[in-house]
This record gives structure tokens, C-alpha cells and sequence, in this order.
């Protein structure tokens, strides 16, 4: 850095300018050193950004214990050494399988959460891979955002069918259907019939249903219930 006297130096050892244009460039060849490691059979890692993820598959306890042991101390050795630092109270796993008890999985000397499920880029996944818990969730935030939009909206917002449709496609349907690719095909019959009594079947019926005045005088969500089964289209993510 050139100052009024003399160039001044600093030796920068770890991390970038957040925000900087070249700052993913810069993560991308740090975190292609992991990425580019042969695994042992078994064991996949993926990664979003800063967020990665192991896959860990065996037949027994004790086998997912060693193979888990042995990615993540792969792992840590290569964040020591590039000076990160990985937050344990971010981290956990889930176990795939019906055994009571899971492995003891740990990063250095301190063990790993076991969770009945995990989020990752936005995607609750349980145990079970039902993927209803993750629709369950989508669908009390899309309910929330109606109901700001009602609060928006004030007393007198009275909308019509197809604009009520658009606001549904375009905010209320992105909100329901993130990640869809992943678990839109998976989700169980069991479970497909527990989604219509869940929130995602009142926000599909005040959305698109034609009564324009769900909003109350005080701009929030009239208290009038939705009906058990409503009438769906192909609107709907989750038919």
C-alpha cells in the first residue's frame, strides 16, 4: 500500500476481501485441492460455495465410523493448513438407516451432532427421505409471506383472480418449489396424503381460489378455514 512516506507491505496469509471480484476465483483453487481428492469407496464429497457436505455409505456401524473418520480427518488436515475454520455448531449428520444407534462420528477430539434432520442449501432432509418436514417448512414461509402482503395490501386491497394467481406464481410458488428437483418425485403416498392438512393446502386455497376478500379490515388473514381438500390445478407443486 502506497502511503504519503513509503510503501508499506502486508503479508496476507488467509482469506480475501469479502465481496472482492476476485475473491470466488481465489476460494475455487483452495477448495479444488478437497474436491479433487480420491476417496475411499464409499465415500462422496459435495460442496456449494463454502458449504460442504460428505456421503458416507457402509454396510456396517463400525465401517461408517472408520470411513467417516477417515474423510474427515482428510478433511481437517487440508482446513488446517489453509487456516479454516469449520463451525461445530453448524455441523451434524443424519444416519440414513434403521440401526438405534448411529456411529460416533467426530471432528478432531470433539464429536459430531447426530440430528434427525439437516438443511443444506435450503433443503430440510430427514431420516426418512419423506421430504415432508421440508415441505411442512416451505409451507409456513410461503403462509407468512401472504400474510405480509396482506399487511401490505391495508384495508382496502381487494385483488382480482388473476392477479392473485400471478403473485402465486411468482412469489408464493418459488417459495414452495425450491428444490423441487431433488425431492418433488421422492416424497412417499403415506406422506403425499398428510399434505392436505398441512399449510401448503391453505396457501394454494387463498392464493387461487376466486374470493377476493381474504384479507380482514386489519389487513391480516381472514379467520375463515380453508376447506380440507381444496380443489387443485396443475398450479400446485405438490399434486
Amino acid at each position: 500500500m502506497q502511503t504519503s512516506g513509503e510503501p508499506v507491505l502486508w503479508e496476507q496469509t488467509q482469506g480475501c476481501p469479502q465481496g472482492s471480484c476476485s475473491g470466488p476465483a481465489f476460494w475455487n483453487i483452495v477448495a479444488d485441492e478437497i474436491l479433487s481428492v480420491q476417496w475411499l469407496q464409499g465415500v462422496h464429497l459435495q460442496a456449494f460455495a463454502d458449504d460442504f457436505a460428505f456421503s458416507v455409505t457402509d454396510n456396517t456401524r463400525e465401517g461408517l465410523r472408520k470411513l467417516s473418520k477417515l474423510a474427515l480427518d482428510k478433511f481437517k488436515e487440508w482446513a488446517d493448513k489453509n487456516k479454516l475454520h469449520v463451525s461445530m455448531e453448524k455441523s451434524s449428520y443424519v444416519l440414513f438407516n434403521k440401526l438405534a444407534r448411529g456411529p460416533t462420528i467426530k471432528w478432531g477430539n470433539q464429536s459430531i451432532n447426530r440430528k434427525s434432520h439437516l438443511k443444506y442449501l435450503g433443503v430440510t432432509i430427514d431420516h426418512k427421505l419423506s421430504w415432508l418436514s421440508h415441505v411442512i417448512e416451505q409451507g409456513k414461509r410461503a403462509m407468512d409471506q401472504y400474510q405480509h402482503l396482506c399487511i401490505i395490501a391495508g384495508k382496502t386491497w381487494s385483488i382480482n383472480k388473476n392477479i392473485r394467481r400471478l403473485l402465486y406464481k411468482t412469489v408464493i410458488e418459488r417459495t414452495l418449489c425450491h428444490g423441487a428437483a431433488a425431492w418433488g418425485h421422492d416424497i412417499p403416498t403415506p406422506e403425499k396424503a398428510g399434505l392436505h392438512s398441512t399449510s401448503v393446502s391453505s396457501v394454494y386455497y387463498w392464493c387461487i381460489q376466486d374470493n377476493p376478500n381474504r384479507c380482514s379490515p386489519s389487513g391480516h388473514l381472514s379467520s375463515t378455514p380453508p376447506p380440507t381438500n381444496p380443489t387443485r390445478s396443475n398450479l400446485c407443486p405438490s399434486c
